[in-house]
């Protein structure tokens, strides 16, 4: 059975990506403004999921694919984590709504 993932592992990763942003010099100045929001919604959000998953979604869109930088380098590495993490943390939970629905597809 694979993982179950929690918010403690999204931000885990978040906090990865936030040390390889600050430590980078492949993110521009926007990209590395909307990984400290991440983390500042981190923080905010440790206790509301769903708020944390959109953040990585409006994150990505100010990031773009971890491929961009380089899937073997600590800067995609770090993103892919993060939506990967995030994008199974937010199936389980739409998995677990419909369960709770009485709908199991």
């Amino acid at each position: 059975m694979p993982k179950r993932f929690t918010e403690r592992d999204l931000i885990a990763s978040i906090d990865k990506l936030s040390q390889v942003a600050l430590r980078s010099v492949e993110f521009n100045d926007r990209q590395t403004a909307a990984v400290i929001s991440l983390g500042m919604a981190a923080e905010v959000h440790r206790d509301a999921p769903d708020n944390l998953i959109q953040a990585v979604v409006d994150a990505h869109k100010v990031l773009g694919a971890p491929g961009d930088f380089g899937y073997g380098t600590p800067e995609g590495e770090a993103m892919r984590w993060v939506y990967d993490i995030g994008n199974r943390l937010a199936n389980q939970r739409r998995r677990a709504a419909r369960i709770k629905n009485g709908r199991t597809k």
